[in-house]
């Protein structure tokens, strides 16, 4: 089985259902599965066969969702590209995929025209978003007239689990990007994790605010299309247009990282948005701290929120700390245990296996901190055009994750940090979401950000940077002794730096490496 047949399943089934919504179009899944073969037509009209690589360069939209049902149906590769990337590094992926078609917003075209010349493999561009007045450049097509001139292709490609099926490449924050492949199989085993955990059915409507180059928010939307459900398209998270599209649209199910979650507290008045609609708040990416989610669960309710911990090798989930254990968590009669596993990341799916080794790859005790090492069906089978690294990551099937955690007696898996974040200060390992977690415990502190500068005396000294909630007031003094009462010595900053915000990368999570760039000048 494969997501090919499922999709057309639901043209069949469901062809009046809602499919999607971006903006005020809205279409059906029968229309949106015209679209799809006609676009299948155009693609294949150009000379484009099965495996070869269809990149696209947007912001969520409708277009999005057809070029990555086109690439599922068709055997086509979908390579989805990060527009926060510099052009030369979109010009890398798009040279190391050897994408043979473009996708694009027009609004983007102009990072195409920086590094038209420096492309190797592109031979067709496809704009879409432009005015039918602006003049596109003589190597580009316009999308949407394209597909009107095309007929729905009928033939059935002969799709098999373990074809290629995406190419997701890293944001490239340490190096080049890396392209993780995605099969058939990966995709839809990925897809089955969420629909399983999150209880997903035809009713449920998701409004995409993860960018669907990031691989939570495509195997999100995948998940809904799966399940006939409906797929609500937002170009950029947009904290009060959030609340007013849950309300307006009646949002069943969300996916948003703490950062998301944090900055819809902040939203003047949320209480008089209508979120009644509103059944889960699904949080993933990174870690969050307790008082963030406290908060949180105080405002939408308690009985909301799911977590998952994953990464893009594992399609991208590993483990869910289920509505229950929040719910549980919360209670005023939870025991010591039950508050304990809020800070943990759940148990590991029902299809995913998950030990903590040593340096030399031996299992380690319950309790004892190690690489988390994970094996699943939805695990990639390496990095495109890179077998050292697949091989230095991947062992007899299991990924070696680079997360440093810890598996606790009732099989509860606690995220202690980056393997290779971990600061070592005056010869001790300290872990950044340790302190991390102890600052983001200060009422005034809405994020945080830990790393290890180069010290003389230290090897490495603990630097902390911090961003406040808005309207509240601390210095680092009241900071510093605020982390003495709670953590051992030898972790404490040695400097609290105070900051209006943290840099992100475009999924939401807190980019360490460019906080200590920062921290240089």
């Amino acid at each position: 089985m494969h997501a090919a047949r499922i999709l057309n399943k639901n043209a069949t089934y469901y062809p009046d259902a809602p499919a999607v919504v971006d903006g005020e179009r809205r279409l059906t899944h029968k229309e949106l599965d015209q679209r799809v073969r006609r676009l299948i037509s155009v693609l294949k009209s150009r000379g484009v066969e099965k495996g070869e690589r269809i990149a696209i360069l947007a912001y969520n939209c409708q277009e999005y969702l057809e070029c990555m049902h086109v690439c599922e149906r068709g055997g086509f590769v979908c390579v989805p590209l990060n527009w926060r990337l510099d052009p030369d590094n979109i010009a890398f992926i798009l040279n190391h995929s050897e994408s043979k078609v473009l996708i694009i917003h027009g609004s983007l075209l102009k990072v195409v025209l920086q590094i038209k010349n420096q492309l190797s493999y592109v031979q067709h561009v496809l704009v879409f978003g432009t005015k039918e007045s602006e003049i596109l450049p003589e190597w580009a097509e316009p999308y949407e007239s394209s597909l009107e001139a095309a007929k729905p292709d009928d033939s059935r490609s002969e799709i098999l689990e373990d074809d290629l099926a995406y190419i997701i490449y890293s944001s490239g924050t340490t190096g080049l990007p890396k392209g993780v492949m995605f099969s058939q199989r990966m995709q839809l085993e990925a897809a089955k994790t969420f629909i399983s955990e999150l209880g997903l059915k035809k009713s449920d409507i998701t409004l995409n605010v993860m960018p669907l180059f990031h691989s939570g928010g495509h195997t999100m939307a995948s998940a809904i299309a799966y399940v006939a459900g409906t797929n609500i398209m937002m170009e950029k998270f947009d904290a009060v247009k959030v609340l007013q599209t849950i309300s307006t649209e009646k949002v069943t199910v969300i996916h948003l990282v703490p950062t998301m979650l944090a900055s819809l507290l902040e939203v003047p008045h949320i209480q008089e948005y209508d979120l009644s609609s509103l059944r889960t708040i699904f949080y993933a990416a990174s870690p969050v701290s307790l008082s963030l989610l406290r908060k949180a669960m105080i405002v939408f309710g308690h009985d909301r929120f799911i977590q998952m911990y994953g990464l893009t090798e594992n399609g991208p989930s590993v483990s869910c700390l289920s509505r229950e254990d929040h719910i549980k968590g919360s209670e005023e009669k939870a025991g010591s245990l039950e508050r304990k596993r809020l800070e943990s990341v759940g148990i590991p799916h029902f299809n995913v296996e998950v030990r903590i080794v040593g340096q030399e790859g031996e299992n380690l005790v319950l309790g004892a901190v190690g690489e988390i090492a994970v094996r699943s069906e939805s695990t990639t089978t390496g990095y495109w055009k890179q077998p050292e690294l697949t091989s230095r990551k991947i062992k007899n099937g299991w990924l070696l994750t680079g997360d440093m955690g810890l598996l606790d007696p009732n099989g509860y898996l606690y995220i202690v940090d980056r393997k290779d974040d971990m600061i070592i200060s005056g010869g001790e390992n300290i872990y950044p979401n340790e302190v991390e977690s102890v600052l983001a415990g200060h009422p005034a502190v809405k994020e945080a950000a830990v790393v290890g500068v180069p010290d003389e005396k230290w090897g490495e000294a603990v630097v902390a940077v911090v961003a406040l909630w808005q309207g509240m007031h601390v210095d680092g003094e009241e900071l510093m002794k605020y982390c003495r009462e709670r953590i051992a010595g030898y972790k404490m900053p040695k400097r609290i730096v105070i900051r209006d915000t943290l840099p992100k990368t475009g999924s939401g999570k807190i980019l360490r490496r460019l906080v200590k760039e920062q921290l240089k000048q």
